[in-house]
Order: C-alpha cells, then structure tokens, then sequence
C-alpha cells in the first residue's frame, strides 16, 4: 500500500483468462488486469487454478481459548511463552498468551457439530493433557484453513504463467511471510535463491477437487493415537 497498490475487498476472483500477454481477473465488481498473477490464497484457494488446487489439500483447524488463567496455574504450567507442538498424527498445539490465557488447538478424528462443538472435543482433549485445567472456562473458539501438500513441503514457483506459494503445512505465520517475500522477487525479476521453487509439486491421481479420504484418514490416525501406536 505504501508503494502504490490499490486494495479492493470484497471482490472474488472468481475467473482467470488471458489477454495477449495480460491476465484478466474477473470479479463481481469488474475485471483486473495485469502482467502477472501471485496466488496465496493457501488453504482458501478453490478452483480457479484446477492445477494448483489438486496438489493442495484444505485442512479445518479449530482452536480456543480459555479465560484468563491463575498467574500461580500459568506459572507452573506453563513457566517459559513456548508455542508447543505435540507428536500424535491428529496433533494439538498450544500457548501462553500475554494475558495468561491458553490458546488450545489442532485437528480433531470426527467432526462434532460446527465449532461449538468442536470447541467441546478440543476442551476435552486439552483436561486429557492437562488436568489441572478441568475447572478453567472457555472465551473462545474459531476454527480456520491451513493447507497440507503431499510431499509435507512448501511450494512456490510458476504454473501456467501464475506465481504461487502455498502449501506451508500448518507453519504459514512464519513461511508465509518469508515465502511471500521470495515470491515477489521471483515477480520483479530478481534472482530466486531458493531450492524448494526447484523442487516438483507433487499431484496424486485419486484426487482432483474434494478431500473425499478425510473421514477414513482422521478417523484412523485418531485410533492409532488412542493406542499410542
């Protein structure tokens, strides 16, 4: 914005077409055009590139957030500000916040009625962890899109004559910020140092537009985390 950009919310891509050497989005609202294209819509992206979006596959995470916790309960619990990441294959994650909350979130084995009832399983799971907690009340839930890859890896580079990052795995506060940067270089000409924009995306045949292997694959990774195998 600083440089010069011009924002326009509320306005989907909802087509992507070419125009001798420009890009045409259309919107709702009218048509953009521009000599390149940066998709980093990550967990979000539909299916206006068909090619990139069967090598990504979307991933719901829920998370909440309990009051304010006991200075005494927080301290011993949670005595350095770490952001933790268990090892279960349906794993959690969790934090210290500033004003000693704890931010509690991950993937779940069964969707449980929308996110008030995901915030109960997640609650659930969170007193498994941390017993101590069984009487702290909740002040949050939400739940949001991250975006798996099947090689686990990040990626960005060029396919049909659009630029892109995405894939970070659950980690895009951080990838996302650095990867975007590197992918507006890639835009402006410069140099790109990286490898992962050399390494190939991988695609697999049985999937094309839906996560139809979510159910079977959560609910199996959930079992294997039950019996600690």
């Amino acid at each position: 914005v600083r440089a010069g950009a011009e924002l326009f919310p509320h306005s989907p891509a909802v087509a992507i077409e070419k125009d001798g050497t420009l890009h045409v989005v259309k919107t709702p609202r009218g048509s953009i055009r521009a000599e390149s294209i940066i998709l980093a819509s990550n967990g979000y992206t539909e299916e206006l590139v068909p090619s990139l979006r069967r090598r990504i596959i979307p991933l719901n995470i829920k998370a909440i957030a309990t009051e304010p916790l006991p200075v005494e309960l927080a301290d011993r619990l949670f005595p350095e500000r770490y952001c933790y990441w268990d090892t279960f294959r349906l794993f959690h994650y969790y934090q210290r916040t500033d004003d000693n909350r704890l931010v509690f979130g991950g993937v779940s084995a069964l969707g449980r009625g929308g996110v008030l009832g995901e915030a109960q399983a997640q609650y659930g799971r969170m007193v498994r962890i941390f017993p101590d907690m069984a009487d702290v009340k909740l002040d949050y839930a939400w739940d949001g899109m991250v975006a798996l890859t099947f090689d686990r890896l990040p990626h960005l580079g060029q396919m049909e004559g659009i630029y892109y990052a995405l894939g970070f795995n659950g980690d895009g506060v951080l990838l996302g910020c650095y990867l975007g940067s590197k992918i507006a270089a890639m835009v402006s000409g410069e140099e790109d140092p990286l490898a992962l924009s050399q390494i190939t995306f991988p695609a697999k045949g049985f999937y094309r537009r839906r996560p139809w292997f979510y159910p079977i694959a959560r609910a199996f990774y959930g079992t294997l985390d039950k019996l600690g195998v």
